[in-house]
């Protein structure tokens, strides 16, 4: 896939759950005291963003659309093309959070909690509503970001901008190395 597709495809869809996030933050302040906060808005939220990582995840891989994948298939794949994703930490605010930290391919679904969260809501409403809350939907959404930057930079041709044209409004990684900066607001591109 080209960068251009990309951005078209998954970087707008990612903006669009990003914000409709972002808008509940009126209501739930982004802070580790609310971490707990359920809703029916976070199972939503979680619904869509567990299954875009499970689209983004495929595409990373370079699986077809139509192939039956989990995430037992991607863990090995992502983890050697990208060796550092269990160690990068995304800022969000005053909040630092690593999405993940503990992913292995011995247990791929239950080691990411948020992922786990997701598939259990996905498959059993009656299941711990509870798990719909702000940490989990929080931590998908940066798991999400994290893997389109990664692709992002991945796919880059020489000259082309390593980061989408607008960038995250919530989310930020600690020690990136890119060589373009987005100016989101300009929707224009400066190098490094």
């Amino acid at each position: 896939m080209k960068k251009y597709e990309f951005e078209n495809v998954c970087w707008r869809y990612y903006k669009l759950l990003e914000k409709t996030f972002k808008d509940t933050l009126v209501y739930v302040e982004l802070d580790i005291r609310n971490y707990s906060t359920f809703s029916y808005e976070f199972v939503r939220q979680l619904q869509s963003i567990g299954a875009e990582v499970d689209s983004v995840m495929k595409v990373v891989c370079g699986f077809k659309s139509t192939d039956r994948k989990t995430t037992s298939d991607y863990c090995p794949i992502i983890l050697r093309k990208y060796s550092d994703i269990k160690e990068r930490k995304i800022i969000a605010g005053c909040i630092t959070i690593c999405p993940f930290e503990n992913w292995n391919d011995a247990d791929a679904t239950r080691s990411l909690f948020w992922y786990k969260a997701y598939n259990e809501i996905k498959h059993g409403r009656t299941g711990d509503f509870t798990q719909a809350n702000l940490k989990n939907t929080l931590y998908a959404l940066a798991g999400l970001y994290l893997l389109e930057m990664y692709y992002i930079r991945e796919i880059a041709q020489d000259g082309e901008p390593d980061v989408p044209m607008e960038g995250s409004e919530i989310f930020g990684i600690l020690n990136w190395n890119q060589k373009w900066f987005s100016m989101s607001s300009a929707g224009a591109f400066v190098c490094e």
